[in-house]
């Protein structure tokens, strides 16, 4: 990989200009600093200059050199920059769209004197100031000196210098804003074409970036028709099935048989209880709630995780471990009267919470009713009304400011059941919901339930989770398990493993019976297709149902009232340059998400928009100009720049004031914003000749 560094040979060979009348002499900062210096409006006609110029980093700024390097390569936008003046009336003259009074901080000065310096500069990397400057003064948001997103840049950056740049703004600021989006009637027609509004709407901006969409909605009712027409200066495509998830999931009931079933979650970053609405559904499971059910990961005959419902579908280790959905026993308070103790600070024994007294205050000594009388006769001679200083915490306290203790809530969670015979692992698993302190009855209640045949005798364990080892003893001890008491009470943990030692003599069924469900044939091998831009695309332009199902009923106005409808969107004209980019970030309960799948995309061959512009005749294609990349997550990263060098055949790769001779990849799950030249007439039909060859 050949590294172009910041020093640039300028020479009449490689079609670079000297001083001539179309380039001020003095035109870059001969330090490399800044590009703010200059007057006037600079003008730009040579196209063949060797790209190579660096930009500096200025703190955290990579997403603005991005994508000031895409847009100071593109042949289209930069051949609009061309000096050409008109007078349109006495008191106005325009020059590049740019009146004679124009500040000379403005967004398009400064983006104008980048491009003069960017194609002069002779030694060293320019430092974009003047324009990051008169950025931040447009958009304090950016001033931050965080990093923002390079697309949202770009759609900042494209506005202020299509309205900088327009002509016609400058003459009618004062009558009526430029328009934008027009809505057709309702009509019952096919697509109607757009109102022009190329008047009110005249930069290079608009000449190089700027299409049109048309969004039709139908009334899948009466028919009606809606159509509005609105212009793009990018395509913000969707990666389709990206989102999607398919799980095989084993459903495990109180009682019966298990079922294995195929889902599809519809948003892999979505939390999991949607896989349980999505079970639910499927097995037709109405009168159990989604608080009935916990999902686990398993692998063999033990549990490997416990998953909580806040948790991403996208965290499941479904690779190397099985998703389990267990029914839960009811509430345990329901099934036992669990009994909370305490310890007396006298006697130091183990009393029922509501035997036990303490006195109001921050006091967290608690006394037994003997040992209360006990101490009021020694320190007060048996009378109740007397003051004496408290054990504990040393307040004066009297015998009638003692109260009963309330118990605290019980908090319940989950704990797995296993079962082991013969130093194995058989039948299956089973979720028990307990509390973290229950009476030993009840507990093998519990456990009896789970147990498949009634006449096993059995020997309840706590182990770790595989059934090897216990989870009470020190690490690294010979037991293999100690036993629950029958007697008493069971103070539990969400560390504990409960396992049922069967007899070894017992004949056992080697598993536990699963029963398939139909939506498993429906299972697809995720590598079997790989995404691609043409699918971004049609994705983008595909039918939209909106129904109740979703709650996004439309309002017909013909039939007045809420409706169904389909919508659709079509692409009306596509620009000179195509601004594509894909929209990796997604916002799921207030958290950022990235996603960073690969989607191929043509580099050396042809984009064909032909039939994916509405009522087209002849042919759109485009060549790949310019990529930029996003290195990193949602929360943190760096971005970067591929450019194409058509003066010289090849691909530069520009980081900050990094330049380097590196040819991209079409399947880069870098690639973010793609930038598309569309290629003339003329070398379309050489292309499609050379094809059909």
């Amino acid at each position: 990989m050949a590294v172009v560094q910041c020093v640039v040979d300028i020479s009449p060979k490689m079609g670079l200009p000297h001083a001539s009348n179309d380039w001020p002499t003095n035109g870059g900062d001969d330090s490399g600093g800044g590009v703010s210096g200059g007057a006037g409006i600079v003008s730009v006609n040579n196209l063949n200059a060797l790209a190579g110029v660096g930009l500096a980093n200025l703190g955290n700024t990579c997403y603005q050199n991005c994508v000031f390097q895409c847009l100071l390569n593109d042949k289209h936008f930069v051949s609009q920059l061309s000096p050409k003046s008109t007078s349109t009336d006495t008191n106005h003259k325009v020059t590049n769209g740019i009146t004679d009074d124009t500040d000379e901080d403005s967004i398009a000065n400064q983006f104008l004197h980048l491009l003069q310096s960017y194609r002069s500069q002779t030694c060293g990397a320019i430092r974009p100031e003047g324009i990051r400057d008169s950025m931040f003064k447009r958009h304090v948001t950016l001033a931050d000196g965080r990093q923002h997103d390079a697309q949202e840049f770009l759609a900042l950056l494209l506005d202020a210098l299509n309205e900088q740049l327009n002509c016609y703004n400058h003459l009618i600021a004062d009558i009526q804003p430029p328009i934008k989006k027009q809505k057709v009637c309702d009509t019952t027609d096919g697509v109607s074409p757009p109102v022009s509004s190329s008047l009110t709407n005249s930069s290079c901006v608009v000449d190089v970036f700027q299409g049109q969409l048309c969004s039709r909605v139908v009334c899948d009712v009466c028919h009606n028709t809606s159509q509005t027409f609105e212009a793009f200066m990018y395509l913000a495509l969707p990666l389709p099935v990206v989102l999607q998830k398919q799980l095989v999931v084993t459903f495990t009931p109180l009682t019966g048989p298990s079922t294995r079933l195929l889902i599809t979650v519809d948003n892999k970053y979505d939390s999991c209880v949607q896989m349980k609405t999505k079970v639910r559904q499927k097995l037709l499971l109405d009168s159990i709630s989604d608080d009935q059910l916990v999902i686990a990961e398993a692998s063999g005959y033990h549990v490997t995780r416990i998953i909580d419902d806040s948790e991403d579908v996208l965290t499941f280790n479904e690779s190397q471990s099985e998703i389990h959905i267990f029914q839960l026993n009811e509430s345990i308070t329901n099934m036992s009267d669990c009994i909370e103790t305490d310890t007396c600070v006298i006697c130091l024994e183990d009393k029922p919470i509501r035997c036990l007294l303490r006195h109001p205050g921050y006091c967290a000594a608690l006394i037994c009713e003997s040992c209360l009388e006990h101490t009021i006769k020694y320190y007060t001679e048996d009378c109740p009304q007397k003051v004496f200083s408290c054990f504990s915490c040393h307040m004066d306290v009297s015998k009638n400011q003692f109260t009963e203790c309330q118990p605290m809530v019980e908090r319940c969670f989950c704990i797995p059941l296993i079962f082991r015979s013969d130093s194995q692992l058989v039948f299956g698993i089973r979720l028990l919901r307990v509390t973290q302190q229950m009476d030993a009855n009840a507990l093998y209640s519990l456990v009896d339930s789970r147990v498949f045949n009634p006449e096993y005798t059995y020997r309840l364990l706590f182990t770790e989770r595989n059934g090897i080892g216990c989870c009470r003893c020190a690490w690294g001890s010979d037991c293999e398990g100690c036993e629950v008491s029958r007697d008493g009470f069971i103070y539990l943990s969400e560390a504990d493993t409960l396992c049922v030692c069967l007899e070894p003599m017992i004949p056992l069924v080697p598993s536990m019976e699963i029963t398939k469900d139909e939506s498993l044939k429906e299972l697809i091998v995720e590598e079997s297709k790989k995404l691609n831009l043409e699918d971004c695309l049609k994705a983008f332009i595909a039918n939209e149902c909106l129904n109740d199902l979703d709650d996004n009923l439309w309002f017909c106005n013909k039939c007045e009232t809420l409706r169904p409808a389909t919508k659709s969107l079509h692409i009306m004209s596509s620009p000179k340059t195509l601004i594509v980019y894909l929209k990796r970030f997604l916002f799921v309960a207030n958290t950022c998400h990235k996603l960073s799948e690969n989607v191929d995309f043509p580099i050396d061959k042809v984009l064909d928009m032909s039939e994916l512009v509405l009522n087209n005749k002849k042919p759109l294609l485009y060549r790949l100009s310019a990529i930029v990349c996003h290195t990193g997550t949602a929360q943190t990263g760096h971005y970067t720049a591929y450019v194409r060098d058509e003066t010289n055949d090849r691909w530069l790769h520009y980081n900050d004031d990094l330049v380097t001779c590196e040819e991209p990849v079409d399947s880069d799950y870098r690639a973010y914003i793609l930038f598309y030249n569309r290629i003339e007439e003329e070398q379309s039909l050489v292309i499609n000749d050379n094809n059909k060859k």
